[in-house]
C-alpha cells in the first residue's frame, strides 16, 4: 500500500466540515444540519463520553422505554431536553401522532358498539394491541438517533398511560405536574391552541386542565411506584440537581451532570434536537432557569381567582395551595440561581445578536508545507443558538489540524457588535464518526483579529511535541501580557491589575452579577439626616425595617451585651480570623492574677489557666496610630485595643480584661467585667469597632479579593488556557477583577463608603492594607496550619474551625487527585516552566517578594502545589463565604459592631452612663450607608455557583468529571452534616455549608 503523506495543518477552521456552535438566548435557527443514523450495533453516539455507550441492535416491547407527558406547558418539553443531555437517552421532537393514535385506541375501547365491529371483523385487542405497538415502537425508533435508552415525550400521551403499560412493560413513565395556574397562564399569553381548550377564559382552561391532569395523575397513582415517577415541574427548576438525581435513579441510569446543563448540547451531534415549530423551543434554549415560575400571579382574574379552589381542586391534591397568591415553591439551588443570570441578566448581552449577519472569514494559513484555504461562508446567517455547517474540499490532502482560527468581520452596514463562539467542531468527513472539538466559549471581537482555538486536550509544556504548539502557548501568554499588566492600589499592600474602569477587562472577563432586588429605599431615604441617634429606640425602629426577617440578627440585637455572645462573635462571627490562643501575656497589657481571679475557675490561677490554653487574645496592634476619618464635619476615633478572654468549663468564651489602647498607663485604663456596666460595655464596643476595621480590609478584602486577584492576574499572564491549571483555577478567579476594579473605584473612592461613613478612611486604608500586607503568613492561609496556630483546632464550639477544615479537607482531597492526573513525579513539577513562572510572579509581583510571609517562590513536590492551589480555592470561595455573607447578619444591629466611633476612648472609669454610650455611635446617615453597602454584600446573587460546580467543558468528561462528582458528593455530605447541628442550635452556624458557598468572589 502506498504510504500517505501526514502533514501537520494549521486551520482556520475546517477543512472538509466544520460546525461552529452560538450561545444565546434568540429562537431563530440556521437550517437543520444534524444528520439522522441508521440503527445498527456498530453506530454510537459522538458526546463528551469517557465510556462507549451500547446501542441495541434492536428493540422490542420488552425495552425499557421512558414516556414523559403530563398536560402541554407544564415542563414536559424541558424534561426532555434534559433528558436528552444524558449520554444514554434519545427522546427527540414531539411525535404528535402518537398521542393521536392512542386517542383513536381509548375512543374504539370505550364504545361497545366500535368493539363489535372490530370483534366482528377479526380485530381483536391483541391484534389491534400489536398493530399499535409496533407503530408506537417504529415511530420513537426511527425519529431520531439511536441510544441505549429510548424516550418518547408528546404530552397527552400519558393519558394512556395504563395502556402503555400495558404494551410496553417495562416502560418508566415520567407525569411531569405544574401548578395549573401557570399552565393556563402560559397556554393562554403565549396563544398555545390546545384541542378543548378555551383560551378566551381561565376558568374554562382551569377546568379542562383539572380533568387533563386528574386523568393522567390517577393512572399514574394506581401504576406501581417502579413504572411512574411524578415530577413537579416548580421542584425541578428550583432544585434540578436533587430532582434529576432522583429521576435517573428512577430511570435505572448513571448520573452525569449533563442532564443540568442541556444548553449546551443543543444542536451537537448525539445532544439535544429541537423543533422549530415547538412553542416552548425557544424556553429550553435557555439554562434551567425560575423566570416562568409565578409569572401567572395578578394575571388571572379575580373571580376565578376568589373560586380557585371549586375550580381546580386538583392544585390541593397536587400540593399547590389554591388560595396562595403569590405561592411559596421553596427556595432555589444557587446552581439553578446562576442560571437565572442568564436568561435575566444575560439578555442584554445576546438578544440583539438574533438581528445581526456577519461574516466569518475562515482562513486556513500556509505553514510547515500546508495548503491555504479562504472561506466566507456566505448565505448562512450566523444567529444565536444556531448551528451551521460550513464544507470545505480542498485541492490537496489535508493532515491533522491543530489550531483552528477564526476572525470576526462585521458586514457593511450592520452594527459591529462582538459575538460569542460556544465551540467549533472538525469532523474529517461529513459521515466521519470522530469529532475534534476545538472550544472558545468566549466572546470574539472585530478588534481581536485572528482567535486561534486549540483541541480540548489540556496539556503541559512538555506534552508540546510540535513547535507549532509551543510557538502558539508563547504567541497567548505574549499577548495576554500586553493587555494584564500590574499595578499598585496602596503602597507596600499587595498589588492588583493595572485596569481603572471594568470595562477595561473586555467581555470574556466581565460578568452580569443578578441582585435578589434587595429593596434598599428606606435606607436611603435616611441621607441627609448628618446627626446622632437620639434614643436606642429609635434605632431599634430603624432595625425592625430591615432586620425583622433575620432570625440571626434578631439574637444579635437580643444578646449584643452578654460576656457570652461577645466571645461567641469571635469564634463563630463574621470575623473568626482574629482570635488566638496564647500561653504567655502580651508586655503591654499589665494584667494579673489576682485581678482577674472572680473570672477564672475556683481554685486556678491566670498562669495556670495560660498552661492549659485557656486563655485567648485579641490584638489589634494593626490600627495603633492610625488616622481617623473625619464625617459629617466631625473627628472620629480609633483605639488598637487589646482583649483577654478566657475559655471556661462550660465551653464558653468570655472576655476578662480589655485595654484599648497599646501602651499602659494612668490614661489608658484596664476595664474588667466588674467595672460599671457601661465602662465595660463600652469597652467591648470599643474591641468591636476595632474588629470591624480590620474585618473589612483585612480578614475580608486583603484575604480572599486580593489574593484572589493575585492570583488571577498571574494565572492570566503565566498560564495558557491550555495548561490545566488555568482550567482549574480560572471558575474560582476571573469574578474577582471587575468587583475588585469596582471597589476601588466605589468603595474605596473618593465619597465612597469608606470615605463617608466608616472609621478607618481614605487615610489609613491604604496603610492599613500595605500593615496587613507584611503581617500575612501563608500558613495563616492554609486551613490546618491556622486553626492549630492559633489553638482553635479543638474548640467544641468553635463551628467556623469545625467546617473550615471540613470543606479544607474535601478541596484538599480534590486537588490532589487533579494534581496526579497531569503530575506523575515531584521531577514533573519541577519542570513545569509555565508553573514555576506563574508562583514565582505571584510571589514576587503580587506578593512584593515579602520572604517573611513564607509564601512559596516555586513548586518542588506535588505536596506542595496541592497545598497552594487548595489554599487560593478556599480563600476565593469558603473562605469568602465566611467573612462575606455573615457579616449583615452580626453587623445589623449597630451597636453591636460600630462601623465608627464618634468620642474617643475613655482615659478614665465611670466617665460615661447608659444613656451616652448612644453618642459613640456613628451618625445615623453614615449608619445607613454601611448598612446599605452591607445588605448589599451580603445577600447571595440570584446567580451564583456552588462551590465545585462547574459549567466549563473541561469538567464535564473524562477523569476529571469524576473527580468533580466525587467532590460534589462529599460536599453535599459535609451540607447534610451541618444541617443536621444547626437544627438542633439556637443561633446555627450556616456560612461554610457547601449549599452557601459561592464558587469564587463575585460580590
Amino acid at each position: 500500500m502506498r504510504k500517505r503523506t501526514r502533514r501537520v495543518l494549521l486551520a482556520c477552521v475546517v477543512i472538509s466540515s466544520i460546525t461552529v456552535f452560538y450561545l444565546s438566548l434568540g429562537a431563530i435557527e440556521c437550517p437543520n444540519t444534524r444528520s439522522r443514523g441508521t440503527w445498527g450495533a456498530s453506530q454510537q453516539l459522538h458526546r463528551n463520553l469517557s465510556y462507549p455507550l451500547p446501542v441495541p441492535v434492536e428493540y422490542s416491547e420488552d425495552s425499557p422505554l421512558i414516556f414523559v407527558g403530563g398536560v402541554p406547558r407544564s415542563g414536559t418539553t424541558l424534561m426532555r431536553a434534559m433528558l436528552d443531555a444524558h449520554p444514554e437517552v434519545r427522546c427527540g421532537e414531539e411525535t404528535r401522532v402518537i398521542p393521536r393514535l392512542l386517542a383513536m385506541q381509548a375512543t374504539w375501547s370505550r364504545s361497545a358498539r366500535e368493539r363489535v365491529r372490530l370483534d366482528e371483523a377479526g380485530v381483536t385487542d391483541e391484534v389491534l394491541d400489536s398493530a399499535i405497538r409496533a407503530f408506537l415502537l417504529e415511530i420513537i425508533v426511527g425519529h431520531g438517533e439511536p441510544a441505549p435508552r429510548l424516550c418518547n415525550k408528546d404530552p397527552f400521551s400519558l393519558k394512556s398511560l395504563t395502556y402503555l403499560s400495558k404494551l410496553f412493560p417495562n416502560a418508566k413513565f415520567v407525569l411531569m405536574l405544574r401548578d395549573g395556574r401557570a399552565t393556563v397562564h402560559s397556554m393562554i399569553s403565549r396563544k398555545v391552541t390546545i384541542t378543548g381548550f378555551d383560551l378566551s377564559s381561565y376558568k374554562d382552561c382551569l377546568v379542562k386542565w383539572n380533568q387533563a391532569v386528574e386523568v393522567m395523575y390517577d393512572q399514574c397513582q394506581a401504576a406501581s411506584k417502579r413504572s411512574c415517577l411524578p415530577v413537579h415541574y416548580e421542584q425541578l427548576v428550583l432544585h434540578p440537581e436533587q430532582v434529576m438525581r432522583k429521576l435517573l435513579q428512577f430511570l435505572d441510569l448513571p448520573w452525569d451532570p449533563s442532564v443540568l446543563h442541556h444548553e449546551q448540547l443543543i444542536g451537537k451531534v448525539g445532544g439535544v434536537s429541537l423543533s422549530k415549530v415547538e412553542r416552548s423551543t425557544d424556553q429550553v434554549v435557555n439554562p434551567v432557569n425560575t423566570e416562568a415560575l409565578s409569572k401567572w400571579v395578578g394575571k388571572i382574574p379575580d373571580d376565578v381567582v376568589k373560586d380557585m379552589a371549586d375550580i381546580a381542586p386538583m392544585l390541593r391534591r397536587l400540593g399547590y395551595d389554591p388560595l396562595a397568591n403569590p405561592p411559596d415553591y421553596g427556595k432555589p439551588d444557587p446552581l439553578l440561581l446562576n442560571n437565572t443570570k442568564q436568561l435575566q441578566g444575560g439578555k442584554a448581552n445576546t438578544d440583539h445578536l438574533s438581528r445581526l449577519e456577519y461574516t466569518i472569514r475562515i482562513v486556513h494559513v500556509k505553514s510547515n508545507g500546508g495548503i491555504s484555504v479562504r472561506v466566507v461562508p456566505d448565505g448562512q446567517c450566523l444567529l444565536p443558538g444556531s448551528t451551521c455547517t460550513v464544507v470545505v474540499k480542498p485541492e490537496k490532502e489535508v493532515g491533522t489540524v491543530v489550531l483552528v482560527r477564526l476572525r470576526l468581520e462585521t458586514r457593511p452596514g450592520f452594527p459591529n457588535l462582538n459575538w460569542h463562539c460556544l465551540d467549533v467542531q472538525l469532523k474529517p468527513r461529513a459521515d466521519a464518526a470522530e469529532v475534534e472539538h476545538f472550544p472558545c466559549n468566549k466572546w470574539i471581537k472585530t478588534a481581536d483579529g485572528d482567535v486561534e482555538l486549540r483541541s480540548n486536550r489540556v496539556c503541559l509544556p512538555k506534552g508540546e511535541t510540535l513547535q507549532i504548539l509551543r510557538e502558539h502557548r508563547a504567541r497567548e501568554l505574549q499577548t495576554k501580557q500586553q493587555l494584564i499588566k500590574w499595578s499598585t492600589f496602596a503602597e507596600g499592600s499587595i498589588r492588583c491589575i493595572d485596569m481603572t474602569s471594568s470595562q477595561s477587562l473586555g467581555p470574556n472577563l466581565s460578568y452580569t452579577r443578578q441582585s435578589p432586588g434587595t429593596n434598599l429605599n428606606y435606607l436611603r431615604g435616611f441621607t441627609d439626616r448628618a446627626e446622632p441617634w437620639s434614643s436606642l429606640e429609635e434605632l431599634g425602629i430603624l432595625f425592625i425595617h430591615n432586620g425583622n426577617d433575620n432570625a440571626v440578627a434578631r439574637y444579635v440585637q437580643a444578646h449584643w451585651r452578654d460576656d457570652a455572645f461577645f466571645g461567641y462573635q469571635c469564634l463563630n462571627g463574621c470575623n473568626p480570623l482574629q482570635i488566638r490562643q496564647i500561653h504567655s501575656l502580651p508586655t503591654n497589657l499589665p494584667v494579673t492574677s489576682e485581678m482577674l481571679r472572680d473570672f477564672l475557675p475556683v481554685g486556678s490561677s491566670l498562669e495556670q489557666e495560660l498552661e492549659r490554653g485557656a486563655i485567648f487574645l485579641l490584638d489589634y496592634e494593626i490600627l495603633d496610630q492610625l488616622p481617623a476619618n473625619v464625617i459629617n464635619g466631625k473627628q472620629t476615633y480609633l483605639a488598637a485595643p487589646l482583649c483577654l478572654l478566657h475559655y471556661n468549663q462550660h465551653g464558653q468564651l468570655k472576655p476578662i480584661a480589655i485595654q484599648l489602647q497599646r501602651t499602659a498607663g494612668p490614661q489608658n485604663p484596664l476595664f474588667l467585667p466588674s467595672d460599671p456596666e457601661p465602662d465595660w460595655l463600652l469597652a467591648k464596643m470599643w474591641v468591636r469597632n476595632s474588629d470591624f476595621q480590620v474585618h473589612q480590609l483585612l480578614s475580608h478584602f486583603l484575604r480572599t479579593h486580593m489574593i484572589g486577584e493575585v492570583c488571577c492576574v498571574a494565572t492570566l499572564r503565566r498560564l495558557p488556557e491550555i495548561h490545566p491549571l488555568h482550567q482549574l483555577l480560572m471558575p474560582h478567579l476571573k469574578t474577582c477583577l471587575q468587583i475588585n476594579i469596582q471597589a476601588r473605584t466605589s468603595l474605596l473612592a473618593p465619597n465612597g463608603v469608606f470615605d463617608k461613613a466608616i472609621g478607618c478612611g481614605l487615610k489609613a486604608a491604604p496603610l492599613l492594607l500595605a500593615r496587613g500586607t507584611h503581617q500575612l503568613r501563608y500558613t495563616s492561609m492554609c486551613v490546618p496550619d491556622d486553626l492549630k496556630e492559633r489553638g482553635l483546632d479543638k474548640l467544641a464550639n468553635c463551628y467556623y474551625a469545625q467546617d473550615a477544615l471540613s470543606v479544607w479537607n474535601a478541596l484538599h482531597r480534590f486537588v490532589v487527585s487533579w494534581v496526579n492526573l497531569y503530575y506523575c513525579s515531584d521531577q514533573d513539577i519541577q519542570q513545569d516552566c509555565e508553573l514555576q513562572s506563574w508562583i514565582q510572579e505571584i510571589f514576587t509581583e503580587g506578593l512584593l517578594s515579602f520572604t517573611h510571609t513564607g509564601f512559596p517562590q516555586s513548586f518542588q513536590t506535588t505536596a506542595e502545589l496541592s497545598k497552594f492551589v487548595t489554599m487560593v480555592i478556599f480563600s476565593c470561595s469558603a473562605l469568602h463565604a465566611a467573612v462575606n455573607f455573615s457579616q449583615v447578619d452580626f453587623n445589623l444591629w449597630i451597636p453591636n459592631c460600630p462601623a465608627v466611633m464618634s468620642r474617643p476612648p475613655p482615659e478614665v472609669k465611670g466617665s460615661v452612663t447608659e444613656e451616652e454610650l448612644l453618642s459613640f455611635l456613628p451618625d445615623i446617615n453614615s449608619t445607613c450607608s454601611v448598612l446599605t453597602i452591607l445588605l448589599l454584600l451580603s445577600q447571595p446573587a440570584a446567580d451564583y455557583v456552588l462551590l465545585c460546580h462547574y459549567r466549563e467543558q473541561y469538567f464535564r468528561s473524562g477523569d476529571v468529571c469524576k473527580l468533580v462528582e466525587t467532590v460534589q458528593k462529599e460536599l453535599r455530605a459535609i451540607a447534610e452534616d451541618i444541617t443536621k447541628r444547626n437544627s438542633k442550635m439556637e443561633l446555627p452556624y450556616p456560612y461554610l455549608s457547601p449549599n452557601n458557598i459561592e464558587n469564587s468572589v463575585a460580590i
